[in-house]
């Protein structure tokens, strides 16, 4: 995690991850977020933290005019095709304080109380064209083609009271009819992607809905604490070794302590196990906690570096009784590493990252679930490796990120079934699992309102090898939900074993920005996914959508974890 970077998560990341969200004043870091909404616990040096159509250019100072919003919605016409508020007689700047400017004279005033409402939007339609062919027969997936829609609608309230207290919720209601795989993976999981469980909506559609909130309260600027329902993200790439905001809400309490050029931050959360299992009314889900800690340090003016610990503790043991170690409010990090016959599932990492001249940034992650012999199942861990460069050979606005992810067999799975790296029956971290390797890269450019990106990524992963005849399966590794207990053999373990399966995405969307405050904006997309299974499943998907978007979310929509489940 960056350490300008903010490691609530209420809405998710941005749906853009191009634009940096570091901004520093002169030789010191001002820590901030472009997240939603505006904490007091935090400073703010720019209009629109939370627009990612506004590159902040690493290592330069700069202010610009805010608007003071009311109650009510944000009047489009204030901004012009920059982005910024028009020239008024009233700005704002820094949190706190409403600045109104006459002429030449500029008078200051204490900002007691403020709140805001702000409409959230996702009304898209398309055609997805799907092609695939069976193993061994000659029949294809043709009927699988149809509509796709997505039809969210929301609204979030924010407030700040007094310079101590912030508070925020959002509501989110939707309805969708998904492409072909990931309407699969929806069905096996019973939950979209990253969000909650589905029912069904008109025969072939889902419909789920979602709300996230906190109250945040900063008694001085070294300490604060949040009490909420969110997500967290911990790093600086698409994806995330260590924590992401992959899968559902989950309520928790958040502890940050700032001092000097180090955060720590301590987040002790509740969350559930599989939801697709049948326990029956009495027992409901089985639900796990999680101790999530993460110190970071600015060791340099270039350089950062972050120590994570994930630690997640049975809550509903196999019995279906209630359980709870008292070890799990220790805020202590590192402790439970040194602790035996403890009954949790521990997973260590490293976040860097070195910010270089030229707008050139290197970051990266290494995760270690546990070590053990090199091609042992007990060595199980990841490595991510990414760079960034804005402003491509001085052209303003055109930035490249590439990142590449592997992690070994078995990485995030647990003794049991509870006891895993995973909430919602997603996974806390990669949404992948295990067992692959992943190459992603982004080209983005923006002239004024207008914003185009183009998208590739590649994966291929080792899958789980049925075998009909004697009704057995070999786990390879890739899915995290399998118990310890079904490892099978402990050595000669490779990433990459089972049985292959290699996936392209290209995807290229352009459009325009309707209102930057709340990132919405027209945007059309263009998508090509194709599947090649080493057993002789071949699937393409091409994709064709035009819709208006508020773009503050993450929805990894670009791979297919339904495979994986088998």
């Amino acid at each position: 995690m960056s350490f300008g970077q903010q490691l609530d998560m209420p809405l998710g990341r941005q749906y853009n991850q191009f634009y940096e969200k570091d901004v520093y004043k002169k030789d010191k870091a001002v820590f901030h977020t472009s997240f939603r909404p505006y904490n007091s616990d935090e400073l703010f040096d720019v209009v629109y933290p939370d627009s990612t159509f506004e590159l902040k250019r690493v290592g330069i100072d700069t202010k610009f005019q805010k608007i003071i919003n009311v109650v009510g919605y944000d009047d489009i016409l204030r901004f012009d095709e920059t982005g910024f508020v028009k020239a008024t007689t009233i700005d704002s700047t820094e949190y706190g304080y409403a600045y109104t400017t006459a002429r030449n004279e500029i008078r200051e005033t204490p900002r007691k109380f403020y709140i805001a409402a702000n409409p959230l939007l996702r009304l898209e339609m398309g055609y997805e064209l799907v092609r695939g062919n069976l193993p061994g027969q000659k029949s294809s997936l043709n009927d699988e083609s149809g509509i796709i829609t997505y039809n969210m609608r929301g609204v979030e309230l924010k407030a700040n009271i007094g310079k101590r207290v912030s508070i925020y919720t959002a509501f989110m209601e939707n309805q969708a009819r998904f492409p072909f795989l990931t309407g699969i993976q929806t069905r096996v999981i019973q939950a979209a992607p990253g969000e909650s469980k589905t029912k069904n909506f008109k025969g072939d559609g889902f419909d789920f809905a979602s709300a996230v909130g906190y109250i945040s309260y900063s008694p001085n600027k070294y300490f604060n604490v949040k009490l909420g329902n969110g997500k967290h993200f911990i790093g600086d790439g698409y994806r995330s070794l260590l924590l992401s905001d992959n899968s559902f809400t989950y309520p928790h309490v958040q502890f940050t302590t700032k001092f000097w050029k180090i955060k720590y931050v301590n987040i002790f959360a509740e969350l559930q196990a599989n939801v697709t299992s049948d326990q029956g009314f009495a027992r409901g889900v089985d639900r796990k906690l999680a101790n999530f800690n993460y110190l970071t340090a600015e060791i340099t003016p270039w350089m950062e570096l972050g120590i994570f610990e994930g630690i997640v503790w049975r809550r509903t043991t196999p019995e279906g009784n209630t359980a709870f170690d008292p070890n799990f409010l220790n805020p202590i990090i590192g402790i439970r590493a040194f602790q035996k016959n403890l009954d949790n599932k521990r997973l260590y990492g490293l976040n860097f990252r070195f910010t270089l001249p030229k707008e050139i940034i290197l970051y990266g992650q290494l995760a270690a679930d546990q070590l053990g012999g090199f091609s042992s199942s007990n060595l199980r861990g990841g490595i991510q490796a990414g760079v960034k460069y804005y402003e491509v050979a001085g052209v303003k606005n055109l930035n490249v990120q590439l990142e590449f992810n592997r992690t070994r067999p078995y990485t995030y799975s647990g003794v049991d079934s509870i006891i895993n790296f995973s909430h919602y029956s997603q996974p806390l971290a990669h949404p992948l699992g295990a067992n692959f390797n992943e190459v992603l890269l982004f080209v983005n450019y923006r002239y004024k309102r207008f914003y185009g990106e183009w998208k590739f990524s590649w994966y291929n992963q080792g899958l789980n090898v049925i075998n009909q005849g004697a009704f057995t399966i070999l786990n390879a590794g890739s899915n995290l939900f399998i118990p310890q207990s079904f490892f099978g053999a402990n050595d000669n373990v490779k990433t990459l074993q089972g049985s292959k399966v290699d996936v392209l995405n290209n995807e290229m969307k352009a459009g325009f920005i309707i209102n930057p405050k709340i990132n919405l904006a027209i945007q059309g997309k263009l998508q090509n996914r194709f599947y090649n299974f080493e057993n002789g499943f071949s699937l393409k998907s091409h994709i064709i959508s035009f819709g208006m978007i508020s773009n503050l979310f993450n929805h990894y929509y670009d791979f297919t974890l339904g495979p994986v489940r088998f």
